[in-house]
């Protein structure tokens, strides 16, 4: 890609877990080579990784966005970050619902139902990853889709604890695993004829809902006041989106 594209992805917090996806590439594609060929390059790579996150922390405590916890502190963070994990997930396969702000119910003990579904579906996420191994495109699509969101874990509250735009970097890992994986059930021999032409219609079928929930999305994006028109509707109990709606009009001039 462009100069320009390169500079705006590193300016983004995403690029932080660069070094992480090299590692995981090298772990999983190169398992031939040497843990001193694996570290080395990465040094350098870690060290613009670190200055990254110590200068994005600096202007964001600069400009006010550091928030205080939410009730329960730190572990309620990270309690809620397991839920948010499974959400994604659901979101990833199923892109019915996603909005430009969301309500996070925060969770505040390890027994509450939606914590220990999560956590089983990241245990079942993990056991399929390490049960095929073998094939280095599993474990990497998975360790790729969820480093993705170690940014936005607000160890450090910035206040937006779910996004849609989260998913766009995960959503190459989730891409390359439906590509394998319809590539293998439509064009693998021993499969039956009609296996195969099942396979081809149900990937057919999950492209064509995937993307009209993406036309109707973006429908949604058209302008200002579309987006927040729509946001109003889906949240009528939120005063963010009648606010935004209020400022974009004003801006308008109405």
């Amino acid at each position: 890609r462009s100069p320009i594209t390169r500079v705006r992805f590193a300016s983004k917090a995403s690029s932080f877990v660069f070094p992480l996806w090299a590692a995981a590439y090298d772990l999983f594609y190169r398992r031939d080579i040497s843990w001193r060929e694996r570290v080395l390059p990465l040094v350098p790579y870690a060290g613009l990784s670190l200055a990254g996150i110590l200068t994005f922390l600096k202007l964001i405590a600069a400009d006010g966005v550091i928030e205080e916890y939410p009730q329960g502190g730190l572990l309620a963070v990270l309690l809620t970050n397991v839920v948010l994990f499974r959400d994604y997930t659901i979101h990833a396969l199923l892109p019915l619902r996603h909005q430009a702000i969301y309500e996070v119910s925060f969770v505040h003990d390890p027994w509450n139902a939606a914590f220990l579904s999560s956590l089983a579906l990241l245990a079942c996420v993990t056991t399929l990853a390490w049960r095929f191994r073998c094939r280095p495109w599993v474990p990497f699509a998975a360790l790729f889709f969820y480093a993705n969101f170690i940014p936005y874990l607000n160890i450090v509250p910035h206040g937006i604890y779910y996004a849609e735009r989260y998913l766009y970097l995960p959503s190459i890992a989730f891409s390359l695993l439906a590509g394998v994986l319809g590539a293998f059930f439509v064009g693998e021999a021993r499969f039956s004829r009609p296996a195969r032409l099942a396979a081809t219609g149900a990937l057919c079928a999950f492209l064509a809902a995937h993307i009209s929930a993406a036309s109707t999305r973006n429908r949604a994006w058209a302008d200002s006041e579309t987006f927040w028109k729509y946001q109003a509707g889906e949240l009528p109990r939120n005063p963010a989106p009648l606010m935004n709606l209020g400022e974009t009009r004003e801006i308008l001039g109405d």
